[in-house]
């Protein structure tokens, strides 16, 4: 088997669901990016005041997806059992499941919490 055929068992075996409100979203491994945000262009629209229009986007990279922050306000990263990690213009490797929140803490009530799954 070539490595080539051994890289395509591994990015397709990759897999991260984002669930918010009533949508689950996929990302694959073979997309060059997810985008997250207020514009109606972005593959999931979070429609609160906090988020920019093209807040962070989601990449796949050396069997990782990482969360790219590209916001004014930062974005808030919990990984479940795991501390609250805020990033802003930095980028943060997805892992398990966990909660992302845009420009507002995940400790504060919020309806527009994003949850993941990775695998």
């Amino acid at each position: 088997m070539s490595v080539s055929q051994i890289k395509s068992l591994f990015s397709r075996a990759a897999s991260l669901r984002l669930s918010y409100h009533n949508a689950i979203k996929e990302v694959s491994p073979n997309r060059s990016a997810f985008v997250i945000g207020r514009s109606e262009q972005c593959d999931l629209i979070v429609k609160s005041e906090l988020a920019s229009r093209l807040h962070a986007r989601i990449v796949y990279r050396k069997g990782k997806f990482v969360l790219i922050d590209q916001s004014t306000n930062g974005t808030f990263v919990r990984t479940q059992g795991g501390k609250e990690v805020y990033i802003q213009r930095e980028e943060y490797p997805l892992a398990g499941t966990g909660s992302i929140s845009l420009g507002k803490s995940i400790t504060v009530s919020n309806e527009h919490m994003i949850y993941y799954f990775c695998q």
